[in-house]
């Protein structure tokens, strides 16, 4: 743990690697020097519904090794349900199962073109999502099915996958559920 500002916020790092201030780090490779990201959540209140705004960083400095970030971890915001809003940065390309599950206040998500991997049940019970925005050239299974949404949600979409994602979409289950709109 380590002590930060002029309260003394403690953080638990205990299912980390390393931490620096909120985020806990999980070397992925020491060789490659890149790591992966999860909220860590204040000790002394142990409440993770106090994040309202996450931006990953690109990089961060461990004994002096400067790592990129290149996940976010299983679990990583799960239950921060004041969340509204998340920047990914180009960094990062794999997000992982149930990354941001049960961040019912999030609305809107970018997915940059960066990310080749997004694990099912990422965005479990995220059941605020109305738009999701993905820059990325490869087709992802949003698995709509965990979002827990009782009303229309638009994926936008690089202009030339629109068909792509428009026939995968079209399943019963989805149907009257899920809009495919290129990005403008």
């Amino acid at each position: 743990t380590e002590p930060q500002g002029p309260e003394e916020e403690i953080y638990d790092y205990s299912a980390c690697d390393f931490g620096v201030r909120q985020w806990g780090y999980n070397i992925i490779s020491l060789e490659d020097r890149t790591v992966s990201i999860k909220y860590c959540g204040k000790f002394n209140n142990g409440d993770r519904n106090t994040l309202i705004e996450a931006n990953i960083p690109e990089t961060v400095e461990y004994n002096n090794i400067l790592f990129s970030v290149t996940s976010i971890d299983d679990d990583a915001f799960n239950y921060c349900s004041s969340l509204t809003s998340i920047n990914i940065p180009d960094s990062v390309t794999c997000i992982s199962g149930i990354a941001f599950g049960n961040c019912t206040s999030l609305t809107s998500i970018i997915i940059p073109n960066s990310i080749t991997m997004i694990y099912n049940g990422a965005f479990y019970n995220c059941s605020g999502l109305t738009n999701i925005t993905i820059y990325s050239h490869k087709i992802f299974d949003i698995s709509i099915n965990y979002l827990n949404i009782d009303h229309q949600i638009t994926i936008y979409v690089l202009h030339e996958l629109v068909n792509d994602y428009k026939s995968y979409y079209e399943k019963d289950i989805f149907v009257g559920k899920v809009n495919i709109l290129p990005i403008e």
